[in-house]
């Protein structure tokens, strides 16, 4: 018991002196004042339409050094599906992964992957 008290006492004192000495130093005695606004330039998108009827919407950042791309395909995946046929576009997305009559699901993955 004597052993707990020597190990506890101190310490407790330390932290209280601690806890006392944190309330009362505020090394930021006011908040920074309010930066003035920056000017935000946002690049404006081209568009373009393939002969295929793929359009395609591009937005230039010269100096970045990196490139995105996304897919958005209109009236596909679950946001499309209907209450007359629930489930189709889970249902495709499960089946990619099974395969088809002519290719193997790991083949589509590969051709998937190929494409970007």
């Amino acid at each position: 018991m004597k052993r707990i008290l020597v190990f506890v006492a101190p310490l407790a004192a330390f932290l209280v002196a601690e806890t006392a000495f944190a309330q009362t130093a505020n090394p930021f005695p006011k908040p920074p004042p309010v930066a003035a606004p920056r000017t935000v330039s946002v690049p404006k998108p081209v568009e373009t339409k393939l002969p295929n009827g793929l359009r395609v919407i591009a937005v230039e950042r010269p100096g970045s050094g990196l490139v995105s791309v996304r897919l958005l395909l209109p009236q596909a995946g679950s946001a499309s599906t209907t209450y007359a046929v629930p489930g189709t576009a889970q249902a495709v997305a499960e089946l990619l992964t099974k395969g088809t009559k002519s290719r193997t699901a790991t083949q589509i993955a590969e051709e998937a992957e190929q494409i970007g």
